[in-house]
């Protein structure tokens, strides 16, 4: 509002040097009408002695970038959509949305955000910071993707049977997906109906086969679970867009053609 009196009052003073306030376009058509020579310039016009600029910060210390994109995906890709598909579906009205989690969570990823700081070009102890703030914003959204899927567990209809152990695989993508899916369970030798620990099925929901296959086998430590494998296994996942799929892992020979 102050600019217009502004412009009366130089042209009052300097009446030889006009003043107009107008947008960007007129100020080019003007230009041009007047047929001036000018230079041309090219490139990328980022040129640091009239531009304080920060080049070359995409590489500088890459792990910002990484861990920031994780967690990005993390909120994106997880922690909301499942809470919020969890929310909807809840027939029995006890899922408190975790909004305020979320919310701290993702200030936390945000105060990672400042020029100086995601670009990675201030001092270590700036970004050694950083860090601290990841790992809160991680950790937050980690627990509030757990806990929903602990609920979302309770919503499902399992049958009672401690021969079938459930694996509920989540799609958080908008289409429907086929893609590997990665488990680990601890065998128990002396468990009912496990005649052998690594003598196990997987099944889907309607009883077919599923091939899958050992990515590792190692022993537990003593201290944790006595007599006792843990299996890191994969296999092919169909899943609904946006959605969830329950397959159930039952005693039983493995098959031939799992690979």
């Amino acid at each position: 509002s102050e600019i217009p009196e502004i412009v009366r009052q130089w042209n009052e003073m300097y009446p030889e040097k006009l003043l107009e306030q107008n947008d960007f376009e007129y100020y080019v058509d003007k230009v041009l009408s007047g047929n001036p020579q000018l230079k041309q310039f090219k490139g990328e016009l980022r040129g640091g002695k009239y531009a304080h600029l920060l080049s070359g910060v995409f590489s500088a210390r890459m792990w910002i970038k990484q861990r920031n994109t994780a967690i990005e995906y993390l909120y994106e890709k997880y922690t909301e959509p499942l809470s919020t598909i969890i929310w909807s579906l809840d027939k029995y009205k006890k899922f408190n949305y975790p909004q305020a989690y979320m919310l701290t969570g993702l200030k936390w990823l945000i105060k990672n955000h400042p020029h100086d700081s995601i670009c990675g070009c201030s001092i270590d102890q700036v970004h050694k910071e950083m860090e601290t703030r990841f790992d809160w914003a991680e950790q937050i959204g980690n627990e509030v993707f757990k806990n929903s899927m602990l609920y979302l567990n309770d919503l499902i209809t399992v049958e009672e049977d401690e021969k079938r152990i459930p694996i509920l695989v989540f799609n958080p993508l908008p289409w429907k997906r086929k893609d590997v899916a990665n488990f680990n369970i601890i065998s128990i030798i002396k468990k009912a109906g496990f005649k052998n620990p690594d003598a196990f099925k997987i099944l889907d929901s309607e009883g077919n086969e599923i091939a899958y296959q050992y990515v590792q086998i190692s022993e537990e430590p003593r201290y944790r679970l006595i007599g006792s494998v843990s299996y890191y296994c994969s296999f092919l996942a169909e899943v609904p867009a946006c959605g969830y799929r329950s397959y159930y892992i039952v005693p039983g020979e493995k098959l031939e053609e799992s690979v």
